[in-house]
């Protein structure tokens, strides 16, 4: 007997999806490609980009797909986990979903896959599964797709990149990797695959030798930052970047910190190698969709530059807010920082190199069950616990006055209601760590 429940409305939507939270993170391809099978197989006729790495996943993807519609291309973009609202992880031509469109394409794949031996999806599969179907439908000419966890057993590996981006590797969600960077690249690292070009950033030169052997066991074409394509720094916040195809000088854009640099050059030799593989992207467009793009909490500036919002949660991604944060914070005191952490993260990595850098530092726990309750954070670090983000977002405003600085991070769901809050964001749906 079939399990299918027709799916009508977004109230449907959700909870069906919240649902399939319960199943928790299952990494494995067997129950994806087997969905994907009983959907028509939608990945196989995408020409697509997959971008894996530890930190800068979303603003690779997010330049790649602004320089791609700048080329005049229809592009799909799937990206994880979402800021407020679902349809964010489905875009098709720079905009997210409709709800109506969600609701659609979900109960087509709910309906193929909810019956007897049928594949029992997670959350993250599920939605996987409904991006391709989705850009299959729209005839997308160029689908980028970001990695949810790893790469090994993560759904995205299934689709059949031309171009596979690896933005680096540092510790995080170790659980699920393993603990060292060794182990962590050795699950990135997979997704490099015949028929694609590997285009990778910087990485410690072991891992950069892992690399190289990967690329070459699979004959995988490799360019690897430092070697086949290099950036620098010019005066004004502009970039030279220069790959194995051409150099570029003078690239604007308007992501900050020097990790976006980075980021911007990987995107640029990504873009480019991209031709080599079929879908040719010009210099013009680059140059217009790095001037254009816009990645919502990767060091944003709100309320008139009192809030910077920044999505890092991992020591690495800490390490490059620490590194632009006296720019940011040039001519304001004091500095108040909002965070909050997950349990099974590094709060220790997370917190203590901003407590080091804040005047003040204020912490909360998200509505989530992973989430860290706020008094349970180490008493050394010297953090004041808040009732909730939203509270702490208040206090901070107050304490910083109209010349400090708000600064809040250290998780995606803490960014996601403080924001919410702060910007007076109505549209909201739960927030989902997948």
């Amino acid at each position: 007997m079939s399990r299918y429940s027709p799916i009508r409305t977004y109230k449907d939507a959700l909870r069906h999806l919240l649902g399939l939270t319960a199943r928790g993170i299952r990494p494995g391809l067997t129950r994806v490609r087997s969905a994907l099978a009983l959907v028509g197989e939608p990945h196989l006729c995408l020409p697509a980009v997959v971008v894996g790495g530890t930190n800068g996943k979303g603003s690779v993807s997010a330049i790649v797909a602004a320089a791609a519609r700048a080329q005049g291309l229809k592009v799909g973009l799937f990206t994880s986990p979402h800021l407020h609202r679902l349809t964010e992880r489905i875009q098709v031509g720079g905009r997210e979903i409709g709800r109506r469109k969600l609701v659609e394409a979900l109960d087509r794949v709910v309906a193929a896959v909810d019956v007897p031996g049928g594949p029992a999806l997670t959350f993250f599969e599920t939605l996987t599964v409904v991006a391709a179907d989705v850009f299959a439908r729209e005839r997308v000419d160029l689908a980028v797709f970001e990695v949810g966890l790893g790469g090994r057993l993560d759904a995205t590996r299934l689709v059949p990149a031309r171009v596979v981006v690896l933005t680096g590797v540092a510790l995080d969600h170790q659980q699920y990797l393993g603990d060292t960077l060794e182990a962590i690249a050795t699950e990135k690292f997979a997704l490099a695959r015949r028929g694609s070009i590997v285009v990778a950033g910087a990485l410690r030169p072991d891992l950069r030798d892992m690399l190289v052997r990967r690329a070459a066991s699979v004959r995988a074409p490799l360019w690897l930052a430092g070697r086949d394509f290099a950036w620098s720094h010019r005066s004004g916040g502009t970039i030279d970047v220069t790959t194995p195809v051409d150099a570029l000088a003078r690239l604007r854009h308007r992501l900050v910190g020097a990790h976006q640099e980075h980021n911007a050059a990987v995107a640029v030799a990504a873009l480019q190698a991209l031709g080599r593989r079929g879908v040719p992207i010009g210099d013009a467009a680059i140059r217009r969709g790095l001037a254009r793009v816009k990645w919502p909490a990767r060091l944003e500036r709100a309320l008139g530059g009192r809030v910077v919002f920044d999505v890092a949660h991992n020591p690495d991604g800490v390490a490059s807010l620490c590194a632009a944060l006296p720019g940011l914070a040039r001519g304001h005191r004091p500095i108040v920082a909002v965070l909050g952490c997950m349990r099974d993260k590094d709060v220790e990595g997370i917190v203590a190199p901003l407590a080091r850098m804040v005047d003040h530092l204020l912490l909360a726990a998200p509505r989530m069950p992973r989430a860290l309750p706020a008094d349970q954070f180490p008493p050394h670090l010297g953090g004041r616990p808040m009732p909730s983000v939203e509270a702490a977002a208040e206090e901070a405003l107050r304490i910083a006055g109209e010349h400090g600085l708000v600064v809040v991070a250290g998780s995606t769901f803490v960014v996601s209601e403080a924001r919410a809050h702060l910007l007076r964001i109505r549209r909201v749906d739960p927030s989902v760590p997948m």
